[in-house]
């Protein structure tokens, strides 16, 4: 058997494997993969999730990709890798308050235009 590109690229370890036979069955192998979470799988989740989210996507979008039922989960697993949270609002009222001043903290610190 080839390994998985995950395990050859050492992502994850090498499966511990059982061989099981039934009465008047074919032999098959079950793979187990005994992992620590933050080792395997779950850590992937938590990269690409933390990563969309940081390049600007939506709570709801990652939230459906990791198949979590309520983006509230999703939003309270990962708010604090929404850096600009907050900012846009602030422009928005900025320019609101003082059309004629443009105003954006992402452009300029939050110091004024």
């Amino acid at each position: 058997m080839s390994a998985h590109p995950l395990i050859g690229r050492g992502v994850i370890p090498e499966p511990d494997v059982e061989y099981i036979q039934a009465a008047g069955k074919k032999v098959w192998a079950r793979r187990e993969w005994n992992m620590p979470r933050e080792n395997g799988f779950h850590v992937t989740r938590h990269t690409f999730a933390s990563i969309v989210l940081h390049e600007g996507e939506t709570i709801t979008q990652p939230a459906a990709w990791l198949g979590h039922a309520d983006p509230a989960f999703t939003l309270r697993t990962y708010t604090h890798f929404i850096p600009r949270s907050g900012t846009m609002a602030i422009a928005a009222l900025g320019r609101w308050i003082a059309p004629e001043r443009y105003w954006s903290p992402r452009l300029d610190g939050g110091c004024g235009g």
